[in-house]
């Protein structure tokens, strides 16, 4: 099938295993064609986790607790503002207006909380700049371990801050210079291109 030769270059372990393989990504297109058919604010694709078990995308799921606590005082300076909500728009699309980059694939690295702060920097550099600038996550992995993050192993978007404000002088690198493994990396920082100076 052509799923199958999408994302299943390595085949499958047994005949069983390509029609039970089968009836999963059958029922995942069912259910995405459903949602897709209630035109909700979101639209689901098909990818390579689309013939998994429930199981196996389970272990996917939930956040690494990591110790709470941070290596250095709260120090981020902040400007408060009023503005009457009369005046703001009902909705905000926020993918149509350039601001967010498209979805990532963080594969079976516990590394969600480095897309939590890449994502939240991303937008506002663009509120800032008016440019969309993808960031690295593999930066903040390989390199925020002394603020108590753990790479793959979890880790707080709010420690991944505080290693760009304190020990790397307010930078975070592009994407595209620092790509995403998928694992644990040394950091390299000093090889970089700046993509964001907070």
């Amino acid at each position: 099938t052509e799923f199958a030769a999408t994302h299943r270059s390595n085949g499958f372990a047994s005949d069983t295993d390509m029609f039970h393989r089968a009836s999963l990504y059958h029922a995942t297109e069912r259910y995405v064609n459903s949602m897709n058919r209630q035109r909700k604010s979101f639209w689901l694709g098909l990818n390579h986790m689309a013939d998994w078990t429930k199981e196996e995308r389970a272990h996917l799921r939930g956040r690494q607790h990591t110790p709470e606590g941070t290596s250095f005082p709260a120090t981020f300076t902040h400007e408060t503002t009023t503005t009457s909500t009369t005046d703001l728009p009902d909705a905000v699309d926020w993918v149509s207006a350039g601001a967010v980059t498209p979805p990532k694939d963080q594969g079976t690295c516990g590394s969600c909380w480095s897309y939590g702060a890449t994502g939240t920097t991303e937008g506002q550099l663009f509120l800032k700049t008016g440019t969309l600038t993808p960031l690295s996550q593999q930066n903040l992995m390989d390199c925020s371990w002394s603020e108590g993050n753990n790479a793959c192993d979890g880790g707080l978007d709010t420690r991944g801050y505080d290693w760009m404000m304190h020990s790397n002088n307010g930078n975070l690198a592009t994407e595209e210079s620092y790509p995403y493994m998928n694992s644990d990396g040394f950091c390299r920082a000093t090889t970089t291109t700046i993509g964001a100076t907070i």
